[in-house]
């Protein structure tokens, strides 16, 4: 069995997860590696939340994301070298960057003639370097000059590139959307086997000059003139899906497929997979191999270094923010955030502290969080697709179509009347819970989020219109009988005036309750959908857009924040809130969370240096408990950047093992593990609970009192 090494060390890391601009801070979530390249000693890694360079020897790792550096966008999608050391980043929103270990150089749709922003890959051929884009075909880059292909220009056979790799002759091999183009730098040449190939995703060449195809159907070989197929029901190929392709200094081809770590030396295939090896994880992403043979596995929860011996995971990512898509936000009167993530969970922020709760530590019934509001008790309430949960601080308590009479598990939307009655939008519509009584105002209309006005009517965003419900009477509001231009309405804000404010496809549309004013749908263009709106103090309306990035709209003025000409990380934004400081939260589809304030954001901190600096065991409250209690714990960063392999377990007075609660690899950060005996058969008395992590061991005792 191979051994996992975890390196351990108490020296804090002196990164930042926050911006070092003023205006703007930053956190995202950079544990997704999709790509990796080796230079000397250094590991440089593209990630969802940035760049990371890791030394491979003491693991010592830097993060760059925009905030801190020129980087254009936290999501970086590929990344290479030239001969002068210097690194190429290929972002998916914000061009390409040229960073010589002090200076970076941006390069842009709007400041140079790359044709797009979005670059999925690249390659370097002497002073060239050549760039791959998702929608807008093939550049050539060499330093003064732009030359760019396409299917209008070329004989490219597709304008989204997968893949790009440069032989000994100079060739191009172009692997795109509809399988293999070669280019010789005059004649365009589609390489085809004798049999339907799609989706170039990764090619290798090897010693010998053979391409190795990796494809979602499986590995082709084509030696120049002939094809060969490796498929699963062929070899021993675990998987057809390969998502990279490595040749090491002995010509063995390394192979990452869905679970699967493969190595093929010409005969023999040897797998490695999570239940039979020391791999610590394996959803991968991304493969790349140093001069000394070392693998570097890019992983969707850091990277992976395996020698044939030892593996190491270490970590990618400077922020603890579990996910990047953020669904919803909601800041308390004591201005604690409270943010939701897709498939992420749901993250309190309260000062420097950050809080992770999930389906693994918490009541929550799914990772995915749809909707957040606080009531006048202070309690949150959480929407997600399994149910609604209340969190009071310490208890949860779900309320789903099996405990309750709540007449859909599926949540979309929660807010709150003068009353204190909830408010709900369903996957079956409008539903009223007064704390005792569910009631459910059926709407066949897809609803996506609701405010209320002093008048106490419901005014709501739907699929079909705007939606006006003032029990028992319904008014829908549509292309056909008001001034909305389109009817997919993505949010409604009333502000103080009570006029109403309409986001919609192309344009925000105001209703003060007899007219309808359309301002400047120019700002969106005709097919961008405004997702939310924020009105603050000084009535200005914040949006968030589907592709347009943040504006701001104070009654005359347009002001557009994007990724080229902001601190904004994501032209995608969802959620909007704003602090008591005035600080604007943002929620990004894919960049995470950024915070902006114009002169300087007030109060905003969440710096790695600033988490905990020992490990630790709390005391689990309550205690004594019945059915259930939490534990909270701390993990410290070490220098090497690497996670730590954590266990929690539960014992009786004897010794013997009652649960695991915790079974795996952990970042620096505060946890809070559950520890319910619903499913155990357990006698009230004391029990022990023991956290170890490599040298560190705590044990606590609890009581359980039925």
């Amino acid at each position: 069995m191979k051994k996992l090494l975890a390196f351990y060390s108490f020296v804090l890391l002196n990164v930042f997860c926050y911006s070092q601009n003023m205006e703007w801070q930053s956190f995202t979530h950079g544990k997704y590696v999709r790509s990796i390249v080796n230079v000397g000693a250094e590991a440089w890694i593209a990630t969802s939340g940035g760049l990371v360079k890791i030394n491979k020897t003491s693991h010592e790792t830097t993060f760059y994301n925009k905030s801190n550096s020129g980087l254009p966008s936290n999501v970086v999608n590929t990344i290479v070298s030239d001969a002068d050391r210097n690194i190429w980043v290929g972002t998916e929103n914000g061009g390409i960057a040229k960073f010589n270990g002090n200076n970076w150089t941006v390069y842009n749709s709007q400041n140079s003639k790359l044709p797009s922003d979005r670059v999925s890959t690249m390659a370097v051929e002497g002073n060239n370097l050549w760039i791959g884009l998702r929608t807008a075909g093939l550049a050539k880059f060499d330093g003064n000059t732009w030359e760019t292909y396409s299917t209008s220009n070329s004989g490219l056979n597709s304008n989204f590139i997968l893949s790009i790799a440069i032989d000994k002759n100079g060739e191009k091999l172009i692997g795109t959307e509809y399988g293999l183009m070669k280019f010789d730098g005059v004649n365009w040449t589609n390489l085809k086997p004798n049999f339907q190939i799609f989706g170039i995703i990764t090619i290798a060449i090897d010693k010998k000059g053979e391409k190795w195809l990796g494809t979602p159907e499986g590995i082709l070989k084509y030696d120049g003139q002939n094809w060969t197929a490796y498929f699963n029901i062929y070899s021993k190929l675990p998987n057809n899906n390969i998502m990279s392709i490595v040749v090491d200094n002995d010509n063995n081809k390394w192979i990452i497929s869905p679970e699967y770590l493969t190595k093929y030396d010409g005969v023999t295939w040897t797998n490695y997979s999570i239940t039979d090896t020391g791999l610590p994880i394996n959803r991968f992403l991304s493969l790349g191999v140093d001069i000394t043979g070392s693998i570097w596995i890019g992983t969707d929860n850091g990277l992976i270094n395996f020698n044939e011996i030892n593996w190491s995971l270490l970590n990618t990512s400077a922020c603890v923010l579990p996910a990047n898509f953020i669904t919803c936000i909601n800041i308390d009167k004591n201005n604690t955030k409270w943010i939701g993530c897709a498939d992420g969970g749901l993250v309190k922020i309260e000062g420097i502290k950050w809080v992770v709760y999930d389906t693994s530590n918490s009541g929550l019934p799914y990772n995915i969080i749809n909707t957040i509001a606080n009531d006048a008790q202070g309690n949150i309430w959480i929407g997600t697709p399994l149910g609604l949960v209340k969190f009071d601080g310490r208890n949860w308590t779900v309320f789903n179509t099996t405990n309750s009479k709540i007449p859909s598990n599926f949540i979309n939307f929660i807010t709150f009347d003068t009353y204190g009655n909830m408010w709900l939008l369903t996957s079956v519509g409008l539903v009223k819970f007064d704390g005792t009584n569910w009631t459910l105002f059926y709407n066949s209309s897809r609803l996506y989020s609701i405010a209320i006005d002093n008048d106490g009517s419901k005014w709501i965003a739907s699929e079909s219109g705007l939606i006006k419900f003032n029990e028992p009477n319904w008014t829908v509001y549509n292309t056909s009988n008001s001034g909305l231009l389109n009817n997919l309405v993505g949010c409604i804000a009333i502000d103080e005036q009570q006029n109403k404010w309409i986001g919609t496809v192309g344009a925000l549309v105001k209703y003060d309750g007899t007219n309808w004013t359309v301002y400047d749908n120019s700002t969106l263009g005709t097919n961008w959908l405004i997702n939310s709106i924020v009105i603050n103090k000084n009535g200005e309306k914040w949006l968030g857009t589907a592709g347009r990035g943040l504006l701001k709209f104070d009654g005359t003025n347009w002001e557009v924040f994007n990724v080229l000409n902001s601190g904004l990380t994501d032209n995608y934004v969802y959620p909007i809130a704003v602090d008591s400081l005035g600080n604007k939260w943002i929620g990004t589809y894919q960049s995470g969370l950024a915070v902006y304030k114009k002169g300087g954001i007030v109060s905003v901190q969440n710096r790695i240096d600033l988490l905990p600096e020992s490990f630790s065991l709390s005391q689990n409250y309550p205690n004594p408990f019945n059915p259930e209690t939490t534990i909270e714990y701390t993990i410290p960063p070490n220098v090497k950047g690497e996670t730590a392999k954590v266990t929690l377990k539960v014992y009786d007075l004897l010794g013997r093992e009652v649960a695991t609660l915790v079974d795996e690899y952990k970042s620096a950060g505060t946890y809070n593990s559950q520890f319910s005996i619903r499913n155990f058969q357990l006698s009230s008395g004391v029990y022990f609970y023991r956290l170890q992590t490599g040298s560190y061991s705590e044990t606590k005792k609890l009581i359980l009192m039925k």
